[in-house]
């Protein structure tokens, strides 16, 4: 870009294949991410967004696609945000989103990277009390254990995407009341 700071290191093997890069990619002056390659294919990208030493995001690639991935989302130094790729598109993603080293979201998306579902432990219990699912993307019902019991008793249904309508099924007889 002509700023006379380097954005990319690459360095090369014997056949002359890239086997490790150092890439400045926000561009400001510091080498962030750091890129392994087998063959000449990448094989890993890791990425210390803060520049503290510590990796914030590890991705693992296969056939030079990305097939799983480990985030540190808050820069606490543990990842809390675990992505797994299926052929290079998102298929299933688990977090920590309180940060107390338990997973408590769990989402799943289509064949073509679009959420799907997504189960949520949203009182921090150890168990799943919210399900959400969608259709290309588009959120089309919520069902939610809101006393704790196991039990999904309130359910939402979606149209275009908004709120259309919620029932409750208090007495657990699979019927609305």
């Amino acid at each position: 870009d002509g700023d006379t700071r380097i954005e990319s290191i690459i360095l090369y093997d014997t056949q002359g294949l890239p086997e490790k890069s150092h890439h400045d990619l926000d561009q400001d002056g510091k080498m962030e991410t750091v890129r392994f390659y087998q063959k000449g294919e990448i094989v890993k990208q890791q990425k210390d967004a803060d520049l503290d030493g510590r990796m914030d995001s590890v991705t693992v690639f296969k056939n030079a696609l990305p097939a799983e991935q480990r985030k540190d989302s808050n820069l606490d130094g543990k990842f809390d945000v675990f992505t797994m790729f299926k052929n290079g598109i998102l298929f299933s993603q688990e977090k920590d989103t309180n940060f107390d080293d338990n997973i408590d979201c769990f989402t799943r998306f289509d064949h073509t990277g679009l959420v799907k579902e997504i189960k949520e432990d949203t009182r921090y219990t150890g168990q799943i009390n919210r399900i959400r699912f969608f259709e290309k993307g588009v959120p089309v019902r919520m069902e939610a254990d809101d006393n704790a019991d196991g039990f999904f008793e309130t359910v939402c249904f979606y149209k275009d995407g908004k709120k259309h309508l919620q029932t409750q099924d208090q007495n657990k007889d699979g019927i609305a009341d």
